[in-house]
């Protein structure tokens, strides 16, 4: 008998959840390889996604500049850029 989706999801929560406990049961240093491994794995999907956002924009950028599209000025884009490191020096003194 074949197993439907919602049973499926079940088995699969049933099975993190056991994964889960023996993970928190294992040694703090085999816990921490095991984190790390998890990170790294995360860090590489997103590094995959900023690169494709990355490709997108660099052709966003070489189309308006093919159209003859103006593009934003160097005092824009610095104020941009200063705002941006500011925002960042907020959140970080928060």
């Amino acid at each position: 008998m074949e197993m439907g989706y919602f049973e499926s999801m079940t088995t699969e929560a049933r099975n993190l959840d056991d994964l889960e406990s023996a993970v928190l049961d294992l040694p703090g240093n085999d816990r921490s390889r095991i984190a790390k491994r998890i990170l790294t794995s995360l860090e590489d999907d997103a590094g995959t996604e900023v690169s494709e956002a990355w490709k997108a924009e660099i052709g966003r950028r070489v189309e308006a500049m093919n159209d003859g599209s103006p593009g934003v000025g160097h005092e824009a884009a610095t104020e941009r850029a200063r705002a941006a490191v500011a925002e960042v020096r907020d959140r970080k003194a928060s």
